[in-house]
């Protein structure tokens, strides 16, 4: 649903592991996956199979290798806490 990740996508990015995101929605987790540099975003279903290909390959090579994600920290829970303390903050 537009506007509402799923948590399992925070959950996610701590493995550091490449997420493949399809159909992408062009909203939260697209921003978030490029902002951490952990999503693999195929463009249509031709895309998407060559990617699953590829990443099968890799994994059967023993290849399939960990991502060094950047902005991870923006997205930990005591993080979003500190966003929330200061709009309820703004509010007084």
């Amino acid at each position: 649903m537009k506007g509402w990740p799923s948590s399992k996508l925070y959950h996610y990015l701590a493995y550091k592991r490449p997420i493949l995101f399809y159909p992408n929605d062009h909203d939260i987790m697209e921003k978030v996956l490029l902002d951490t540099e952990t999503g693999i975003i195929p463009k249509d279903d031709s895309d998407l199979l060559s990617t699953l290909e590829a990443q099968y390959l890799f994994w059967k090579k023993g290849e399939l290798a960990a991502v060094e994600p950047n902005n991870i920290s923006s997205y930990t829970q005591r993080s979003r806490d500190e966003i929330l303390a200061i709009n309820i903050n703004k509010l007084n």
